[in-house]
């Protein structure tokens, strides 16, 4: 047999030698599969219970601010009704609660946890509550509202827990408070709406009274209406209430996911505590082990008959192949010999298609710009149409006041401002698209209302010729964080459009009617004609560049396109376009500063 059939001093085949290595090593390799399967398994389990956690807590936090946020929205929505102003002024409680009371019960219907309504005067001394939960916030006066800001967090009193949102009411001066009292209960159900099980609240036990039959869980009380069998208060009793602690009870295992309850004051309250069943992962976590081991032991077996064969054929083999490694190994001086060659000219091949591809590059680059460029041409074409036509009509309006003997130096004075704003309007165009592109532009905090307004005054007398009605709508003075200009651009292009299709529509009694509104912590600014609509479908293309619904060539389909990019990736707003039963509605979204 050769080499390969020569025994040591001990008598042990280089064969028997080599299967007794590999096997080693294949145990090996399988202890240490084992335990970073193992690792892995665990890391895994981790990570979901982690993932399980986070999803929880997000729900839990998402459902604070959601509730937090629509009832600080119906709060101002109820102190700005009618009367309710003059009502705290007067300090009358009846007037005060005939007033609120209808708005108190559509609430209550809204969230059945809403449990009451109360108003405080300046002095914060209690006006009047609405609802049947019997309480009276005594540490109100203990709060600061200087700043005017609404204060939310959990409370206790009474040895019950509420959730209470207050806030301040201000008309020139602080004029009292108006506090929501609303059911904890509520978060601990939405979490089970979303299938993560039920969860506890525990309550620190300095800010409650022992109670008779109440479950004690080291510092903190269980919070709860609900009655719970022996077993179920061994386990409440027992739990922890920390994050991330497992704990075996009655045959299985449970992780805690907790997270703190603050009072508006920012103090730790209580706890809520969920208690997650990982039995199953357990199981699952041996099974998969366990299958592991087994199929490993299958794999040992089958591999020490396959080697004991396989040995036997390779040893024959490499003796017939040793008879040919030196016929090879001549070979292989003879490929070395040319091999620095051709690796040489390898290299030169490559350096060469690498200069070329970067030259195409270059190339591609400068093409890429010049488009850049010819598209920027023509942007400014276009916004610059719209002003030109305006001041058109200008001179044509004052070249008609002149013939009729109607033009005094006020109107001559008022043409010749409004001209002046479109010049001025057309040079500030030429430097927005300039710095378009540019990351280094400033923002502003600006007035939606006034903008718009401003925007309106450069094509009103367009307007005024054609006889077109431009109505607005608006209800509060909005101010954003953005570019005016840029916003007053967009809102041209769009009222610009409308315009023309009214005019190419030939519409009678054109109408274009714009309103400015807000919703939560947004401002939308919507555009509504009566142009039968916009007939492309689906009704985005309308915002694809060189797409336009006008005949002929007095389309370019350059403006919406510019319009959504500004609104969009400028202002990381939004703009829509739909169709209503006599014609088109543009909106655009925005984010407003809230408290300005």
């Amino acid at each position: 047999m050769g080499i390969f059939s020569n025994k040591t001093s001990l008598g042990i085949s280089t064969k028997t030698k080599t299967m007794i290595l590999v096997l080693g090593l294949f145990i090996f390799i399988l202890l240490t599969f084992s335990y970073f399967r193992y690792q892995d398994m665990s890391k895994e389990n981790k990570k979901i219970q982690l993932f399980y956690g986070q999803q929880i807590q997000n729900i839990f936090e998402i459902s604070i601010e959601n509730i937090t946020s629509f009832f600080i929205n119906r709060a101002f929505s109820n102190i700005h009704s009618y009367g309710v102003i003059k009502a705290i002024k007067q300090k009358n409680p009846s007037l005060l609660k005939s007033l609120s009371i209808q708005r108190f019960e559509v609430l209550k219907h809204e969230s059945s946890y809403l449990k009451n309504m109360i108003f405080y005067d300046n002095h914060l001394n209690h006006l009047v509550s609405i609802g049947d939960y019997k309480f009276v916030n005594q540490k109100i006066k203990m709060l600061d509202f200087s700043n005017l800001k609404p204060k939310y967090g959990f409370f206790t009193h009474d040895n019950q827990m509420t959730y209470n949102v207050l806030v301040p009411i201000f008309q020139d001066k602080f004029l009292g408070v108006l506090e929501f009292v609303f059911s904890p209960e509520f978060f601990s159900k939405k979490i089970m709406q979303y299938g993560y099980g039920k969860g506890f609240i525990f309550i620190s036990k300095d800010k409650i009274s022992p109670q008779k039959n109440g479950i004690k869980n080291g510092h903190y009380f269980l919070y709860s209406q609900e009655k719970f069998k022996p077993i179920e208060k061994v386990f409440l009793q027992t739990a922890p209430l920390d994050q991330g602690k497992k704990y075996f009870f009655d045959g299985n295992m449970y992780i805690s996911h907790a997270f703190d309850l603050y009072s508006y004051q920012d103090k730790v309250i209580g706890k809520f505590v969920l208690y997650q069943d990982i039995n199953s992962w357990q199981q699952k976590f041996k099974y998969t082990l366990y299958q592991t081991l087994f199929f490993a032991l299958i794999t040992f077996v089958l591999l020490f008959f396959i080697l004991n064969y396989g040995f036997d054929v390779l040893i024959k083999r490499l003796e017939v192949s040793n008879s040919d490694l030196k016929s090879k190994q001549q070979e292989l001086q003879v490929l070395n010999a040319t091999l620095e060659t051709k690796v040489s000219q390898e290299i030169k091949r490559r350096m060469h298609k690498e200069e070329e591809a970067k030259f195409k590059e270059r190339i591609l680059l400068h093409q890429s710009k010049m488009a850049s460029m010819g598209e920027m041409i023509g942007n400014i074409a276009h916004q610059w149409r719209q002003p030109l036509s305006e001041l058109g009509a200008i001179f044509a309006n004052m070249g008609v006041l002149e013939e009729m003997g109607k033009l005094d130096p006020e109107k001559f004075n008022q043409k010749i401002s409004e001209g002046e704003n479109l010049i001025l309007h057309m040079s500030n165009t030429i430097d927005d698209f300039r710095s378009f592109f540019s990351t280094d532009k400033q923002k502003s905090v600006y007035s939606i209302n006034k903008m718009c307004l401003n925007t309106i005054a450069l094509i009103d007398s367009a307007f005024k010729n054609h006889h077109i009605v431009l109505e607005t709508k608006e209800y509060e003075e909005v101010f954003v964080d953005g570019y005016p200009r840029e916003f007053s651009q967009a809102l041209l292009n769009i009222l610009g459009n409308a315009k023309d299709v009214l005019l190419e529509r030939k519409i009678k009694n054109p109408k274009i009617t714009l309103k400015i509104a807000t919703l939560g912590n947004r401002v939308v600014v919507s555009i509504k004609d009566n142009g039968e609509g916009i007939k492309l479908n689906p009704i985005e293309k309308i915002f694809e560049p060189y797409v336009s619904t006008k005949e002929g060539m007095n389309g370019t389909g350059i403006g919406l396109y510019m319009s959504k990019i500004i609104i969009e990736k400028n202002t990381n707003g939004e703009l829509l376009a739909y169709n209503d039963t006599s014609g088109a509605i543009f909106e655009i979204w925005l984010e407003r500063l809230m408290g300005t």
